[in-house]
């Protein structure tokens, strides 16, 4: 923002431009700090979508897999289907951590 000398000057040559130029940081300023709180909401978003998925997409393969070792009655299909669907999101944990 200019200092205040440079400020009367505009006002002078213009009536209302300091107050306009005040007005102008003072919105910008609001924006940054609405667009900030934004990202922070959106990160917080993901970090507990992230947390949702990493829950019920093994949970969800594990009822899958018993269910199919039910229906083909066979311990194989609950064995693999297991370690499949808890392999694939430790897989993908470990492989973020590393980034």
């Amino acid at each position: 923002m200019p200092d205040p000398l440079t400020m009367r000057g505009y006002d002078a040559v213009v009536p209302g431009s300091a107050k306009t130029i005040i007005d102008n940081f003072t919105a910008d300023a609001q924006h940054v700090r609405d667009m900030e709180r934004r990202s922070l909401e959106q990160d917080a978003w993901e970090g507990k979508a992230s947390r949702l998925t990493a829950i019920v997409v093994p949970v969800s393969g594990v009822a899958l897999a018993v269910f199919a070792g039910w229906l083909l009655n066979s311990p194989g299909a609950f064995v693999g289907g297991s370690v499949a669907a808890l392999g694939g999101p430790l897989m993908a944990a470990i492989l973020k951590r590393s980034e």
